[in-house]
């Protein structure tokens, strides 16, 4: 919306993530209790998001603002697009999972027999 408005991209972006920072830190120590035991996914998740993050900021920074009006178009229809495919992605999830359960128990169950 800010672009929209005629601010520049990265003027926009920073506002963005002003407003998003506080809420993200207040849902983590929110959902401690339900964190507990996910070190490792945690880990494995601020790993990436450090390097997109990094990436996006670089790219922000170095791309000329016509750039960044053309790409952010892009990035919220795919992000349309995830947000409604996510019930068959999650099904589809569960399926693969249950499918590996299965199978590592038949391989238990042949080596305790």
């Amino acid at each position: 919306m800010l672009l929209a408005f005629g601010y520049a991209p990265v003027v926009a972006n920073v506002s963005n993530t002003i407003g998003l920072v506080p809420g993200s830190l207040a849902g983590a120590v929110g959902y401690r209790a339900e964190l507990k035991g996910q070190g490792a996914r945690i880990r494995t998740l601020a790993c990436a998001t450090a390097a997109g993050a990094a990436t996006g900021a670089t790219l922000l920074l170095t791309l000329p603002p016509s750039a960044f009006k053309s790409i952010v178009p892009v990035f919220i229809a795919a992000a349309l697009i995830l947000i409604l495919a996510q019930p068959r992605l999650a099904a589809c999830c569960a399926a693969t999972a249950a499918r590996r359960t299965s199978a590592s128990r038949r391989r238990h169950w042949r080596r305790s027999s």
